[in-house]
């Protein structure tokens, strides 16, 4: 886990930027109140934010590779560091999005990287200091249903085969419980060797932090419900990440696009399906 000093301190100045910035007002209490898409923008990607720092972990280690997590919500990423990560997806998928998207498919998915509300956990080699791949996600309603949207898990061709995605899909699959229940949906998760040391000043603004981010769980799911589960998107070409996703559960959601079977019986394919994970 994080430490908890600069989980804190994180959280902290992000609660205190956004509310400068946004100047909310929360009235959910009528039905009739208009979905108001920037509030539960922020309120999500805040509880998202909050819910990875303290349960996935600070570093996986694999074989000699030590991998540090770095947790961001979008709003803080630097325009070079959207160039890194978009290098990371062209070396993995720009063959792809150019046949599927023409030329201008970087601008396009530029501007997806950016969308508000997105939370990003960056893998740093924390040897050479190199980022090696990046995780984004974001709650969202997809066809009315309220879901942990998987944006992208990308990761250099070089550090695949060490089951980094599977250790990332686990901790992936424990969000929508610990949204729905509590932390106690996670029953391995991870304790920070901090505590004991830790002064008072910061034990008391650790338990305050935590009081809050718990009260603000249980307004997200009286406001907005229950999250059924996990999505994501993947390029049917992409036939290694479809049969991983297939054998960690996941099936085709209701309004995915389908095959098609001509009459000659030659079957086209869409250019992606939309998977889904009822957890």
């Amino acid at each position: 886990m994080f430490a908890l000093k600069d989980l804190v301190d994180t959280l902290r100045e992000h609660s205190l930027q956004n509310n400068k910035n946004h100047e909310i007002e929360w009235e959910f209490a009528e039905e009739t109140v208009p979905f108001d898409e920037v509030a539960f923008s922020k309120m999500q990607s805040d509880l998202l934010a909050f819910l990875v720092t303290e349960n996935f972990p600070a570093t996986m280690e694999k074989e000699d590779l030590v991998i540090e997590l770095i947790v961001t919500q979008v709003e803080k990423l630097s325009g070079s560091k959207f160039q890194d990560l978009l290098k990371i997806v062209d070396i993995n998928l720009g063959e792809e999005y150019l046949r599927t998207e023409g030329k201008k498919w970087k601008s396009h998915k530029l501007k997806e990287m950016k969308e508000h509300g997105l939370v990003y956990i960056e893998l740093i080699n924390q040897h050479s200091s190199e980022t090696i791949g990046f995780f984004s996600m974001k709650l969202v309603f997809d066809n009315d249903v309220l879901c942990v949207y998987l944006y992208e898990i990308q990761l250099l061709k070089e550090y695949t085969g060490l089951k980094i995605g599977s250790e990332l899909m686990r901790h992936f699959h424990k969000l929508p419980g610990l949204i729905n229940i509590g932390p106690e949906a996670n029953e391995d998760r991870p304790l920070d060797d901090e505590d004991e040391d830790m002064d008072d000043e910061y034990k008391s603004e650790i338990a305050d932090l935590r009081s809050e981010k718990e009260q603000e769980r249980m307004e997200f799911l009286k406001n907005y419900g229950k999250v059924e589960g996990c999505s994501l998107t993947v390029f049917t070409k992409n036939e290694r990440a479809l049969k991983f996703y297939q054998g960690l559960g996941y099936i085709k959601a209701d309004h995915s696009p389908r095959d098609k079977k001509l009459r000659n019986g030659r079957v086209v394919q869409p250019d992606y399906y939309i998977l889904f994970n009822f957890l």
